[in-house]
């Protein structure tokens, strides 16, 4: 069982004046515990953790859906406590995203907003 305090910071801006491209980024970290220990009072650190990551986002203009690639990095250090050893970590990602908003009901407009 841990304690975990961590702070994650985000930031989008949009690339054109029409809103349909956006970059952003994140940034986090995380520090780790273990807790239940009465002989360190929660204070033996059983990990850490620096995450980051980029995204490029893309909105259609007259259909409602959304793309997203993202990257993503972790670098995670481990501890060596003996009995209770938690392994170093360094992951990388790549994530495509492709999203849609649909409606439907009494005055919702065309679907994909125009013969296309």
């Amino acid at each position: 069982m841990t304690i975990t305090d961590q702070v994650l910071a985000k930031l989008a801006v949009p690339l054109t004046r029409s809103e349909l491209y956006y970059v952003g980024g994140f940034g986090a970290y995380a520090y780790s515990r273990f807790a239940g220990d009465p002989s360190t009072s929660g204070t033996t650190r059983a990990y850490d953790q620096i995450l980051g990551g980029a995204s490029l986002i893309a909105k259609a203009r007259n259909m409602p859906l959304a793309a997203s690639l993202s990257y993503t990095v972790l670098s995670q250090r481990g501890s060596n406590i003996p009995g209770r050893p938690i392994a170093n970590l360094a992951r990388q990602a790549v994530i495509l995203t492709i999203s849609g908003t649909f409606a439907w009901g009494p005055g919702t407009p065309p679907l994909f907003g125009s013969v296309l």
